[in-house]
């Protein structure tokens, strides 16, 4: 739940953002797609994923490794006799598995198989953001609406406040002329 939380604020803070303010649906979506950490967080992950695949697939091919050495001694038996050992090893050694007992072709599939889930995850949270843009990117749009009808609503009242002041004002003098028309009939 709290993660969820987390992926609204993200895309709140999209919609608050000046310079983020989008006109249509589809720009909500695509400024949500683009910009939210959450998703970039997941497509990163998904790229490490997807180097375990390569690691996997390497140990079916050979390996090669080469070394090399160089030392240089001098012994001395006397004035005469001085010998100079310069001993020079190199070694190139290949490796290739031959039969691993399925174990290379299993964790290989085991890489391909946590990729795939890592993709499905990634597409779960892809439909959760955007589901969640275009929620409050609705929500705005109907709270825009609301403001709208409200303030329509708010100029109609005052049109009949008006109306109706000025009824009262006619009605009033109306009535006083009658009243006053009635007093002098029966004085």
């Amino acid at each position: 739940m709290k993660n969820i939380n987390l992926k609204v604020f993200f895309i709140f803070s999209l919609f608050i953002s000046s310079s983020a303010i989008s006109e249509t649906l589809e720009e909500a979506l695509t400024l949500a797609y683009e910009k939210n950490p959450v998703i970039k967080g997941e497509r990163s992950s998904l790229r490490s994923l997807d180097e375990d695949v390569s690691s996997a697939s390497s140990r079916f091919f050979p390996s090669l490794s080469i070394s090399t050495s160089y030392g240089e001694s001098s012994l001395n038996y006397g004035e005469a006799d001085e010998i100079k050992l310069q001993p020079r090893v190199s070694k190139i050694e290949a490796k290739q598995i031959l039969f691993s007992g399925g174990r290379l072709v299993n964790e290989r599939l085991k890489a391909v198989n946590i990729v795939e889930a890592g993709r499905a995850s990634l597409r779960i949270v892809e439909q959760e953001i955007l589901y969640s843009a275009a929620d409050a990117f609705f929500n705005v749009l109907k709270s825009q609406k609301i403001v709208e009808l409200m303030e329509s609503n708010f100029k109609i009242l005052t049109e009949r406040l008006s109306v109706t002041k000025i009824q009262f004002e006619v009605d009033f003098k109306n009535f006083y002329k009658t009243r006053n028309a009635a007093v002098l009939s029966f004085s």
